[in-house]
């Protein structure tokens, strides 16, 4: 049965799937704006450290305000509910102890998102991870919770890792190897070093535009000095089994015409060190002239033809290949992001599956400094002025005791980096009282030990 017609089924029996949703931003007003047209779901509140930003997401997108009331406490959460009410409540935790049934965690803190999401699933509740910045931390335990407690821990559908993963799906499913996967966006190199105060300038937006909108610097650097990047290919990595460069995406500037003549081994005549690895490609060269038929906002996946037969059949309907004939590529041109977040309520709720889950601890986000670090600094983390995230193996961050950079935020320099150089743990001083912190040591030596897949 469709997901639709599980979803109508649901309505039908005036039994919809209860939703609680943790961060008021623009992923979840996008989500917001699309729930309110799908049969079968019911949002049952929306927790934000600060109530006036829910109501001012859902009068954005026209939800009537006399519909959401500010609550306390997880009882007050169900009565709203049963009228048909959306609470509105600063404590996450009431949310999570309410009767929904899935939460969304959608604050894009990875600090905050973990513990969100370990009190979630202890508390039986499906997870949809949307801040990626704490699945690729800590994804693989949580996947692990989550099963050991029979919910489930998704990414999200809609950002660009979910629905690579997939692309990798459908491919395997029917017996092609995926020789690459990834997506778009925009990068120079330059763009590395970007701060908050430069961001406006790399995007060409002036102080008026920016002052008429919800603009955030740090998010918007993210996207821009490679950090993102670095975070969504950890987690298609570890949803897959795939590698991510050691030292790095690279970004190499390619058409979509043109991913199967580029992204497949250097041995065939393109630029990877092996087959099975994740990359982001590059919406204009290197010298910021944009590149024809671009996948800035898109995903991909490059094939190999397992046979001379499926070599032909590619010939003869009209696939896209390499001079060899054997490598083709499937992209899609762009994303919905939170507009296609239902998907996962219904296959998490419905289906009990996930759309993407965190199976391995293959590839991990370094934290690299942005600028030569000196003791006492502290850092600002993800799209701030001081460090970027950077793609790498988990067995090169494991060896090398790496800083992920989920726990950045806050540490302390006590010993001088240089510029480009990853940080390690004993560079900084750093919470360690934190659920996020916890787990993610716990990650690291049962990963040593042997008890998480490393490829």
């Amino acid at each position: 049965m469709s997901l639709y017609e599980l979803l109508s089924k649901r309505q039908e029996q005036d039994n919809p799937v209860k939703v609680g949703v943790i961060g008021a931003g623009k992923f979840s007003s996008m989500f917001l704006s699309q729930v309110m047209l799908s049969p079968g779901i019911q949002v049952v509140g929306i927790a934000d450290l600060k109530i006036p930003n829910i109501y001012s997401a859902c009068k954005h997108i026209g939800w009537p305000q006399e519909n959401i009331r500010e609550v306390k406490n997880a009882n007050e959460i169900n009565d709203m509910a049963k009228k048909g009410l959306v609470a509105a409540v600063n404590d996450a935790m009431e949310l999570i102890a309410s009767d929904c049934e899935v939460i969304l965690e959608v604050t894009g803190n990875p600090i905050a998102g973990t513990l969100h999401a370990a009190k979630a699933i202890q508390a039986h509740k499906h997870v949809v991870m949307v801040s990626v910045e704490a699945d690729c931390m800590v994804g693989p335990l949580l996947t692990d919770m989550a099963e050991r407690e029979g919910v489930k821990f998704s990414m999200a559908y809609g950002d660009q890792p979910a629905l690579i993963l997939e692309m990798i799906d459908w491919a395997r499913a029917i017996g092609f190897e995926v020789v690459c996967a990834g997506k778009g966006t925009r990068f120079q190199p330059e763009y590395h070093y970007s701060t908050p105060d430069t961001i406006w300038g790399y995007y060409g937006f002036s102080e008026e535009m920016v002052k008429s909108g919800d603009y955030n610097a740090k998010m918007f650097n993210s996207f821009l000095d490679g950090t993102k990047s670095a975070i969504e290919m950890t987690a298609v990595a570890n949803g897959a089994g795939l590698q991510a460069p050691e030292q790095g995406l690279g970004f190499p500037p390619i058409s979509f015409y043109h991913l199967q003549d580029v992204l497949k081994p250097t041995e065939r005549g393109g630029i990877l060190p092996k087959a099975g690895m994740v990359e982001c490609v590059a919406s204009e060269d290197r010298y910021k002239a944009p590149i024809d038929d671009n996948i800035r906002f898109g995903v991909y996946v490059t094939l190999h033809a397992p046979t001379p037969y499926v070599k032909r059949c590619f010939k003869e309907y009209g696939v896209k290949v390499d001079s060899t004939g054997e490598y083709a590529a499937l992209y899609r041109p762009y994303h919905f992001i939170g507009l296609e977040l239902n998907i996962s309520v219904a296959s998490v709720a419905l289906r009990h599956e996930s759309t993407g889950s965190s199976l391995y601890f293959c590839a991990d986000v370094a934290t690299k400094a942005k600028k030569d670090l000196v003791p006492g600094e502290i850092i600002d983390g993800e799209g701030g002025y001081t460090v970027y995230g950077s793609a790498t193996t988990s067995d090169f961050s494991l060896k090398n005791g790496l800083l992920p950079l989920g726990l950045s935020h806050g540490a302390k320099v006590i010993r001088a980096v240089k510029k480009d150089a990853p940080l390690t743990y004993k560079d900084v001083e750093i919470n360690e009282t934190t659920m996020a912190f916890q787990l993610r040591r716990e990650m690291e030596t049962r990963a040593r030990n042997g008890e998480f897949r490393l490829a």
